[in-house]
């Protein structure tokens, strides 16, 4: 069963998703605890993996990956594929400026379902 965060949950992970490097008296102290219950609660919220681990947030621009571009388009069906596949390479991959492409395909429709 999931654990439901508490008020003091809430606090701790809103620190951490601002700063996962800081120093535990710190996190304590922007999360209005002492350092002893903040160091438990901590590694509570790892063993029940509310908090699953800490991550560097990438500045995309300093990286020099420049823009990401996001184009979704629906085809018909299968048989669009050789079509896409030569969209891609003989119009897309030529724009000045395109470095790379990604393509996802689903192999399962969502189910639609009506929210009336």
């Amino acid at each position: 069963m999931p654990m439901k965060p508490d008020a003091i949950a809430r606090r701790i992970r809103r620190v951490l998703q601002e700063d996962g490097r800081g120093p535990n008296n710190e996190l304590a102290r922007r999360a209005r605890l002492s350092p002893s219950p903040c160091l438990r609660r901590m590694r509570m919220l790892e063993k029940v993996a509310l908090s699953k681990g800490y991550v560097a947030v990438v500045n995309p621009a300093k990286a020099g990956f420049g823009v990401t571009v996001f184009v979704r388009l629906w085809l018909t069906g299968e048989d669009d594929l050789p079509g896409l596949k030569y969209f891609e390479s003989e119009h897309l991959a030529r724009i000045k400026g395109v470095r790379s492409m990604k393509t996802d395909i689903p192999l399962l429709k969502a189910k639609n379902a009506s929210f009336a």
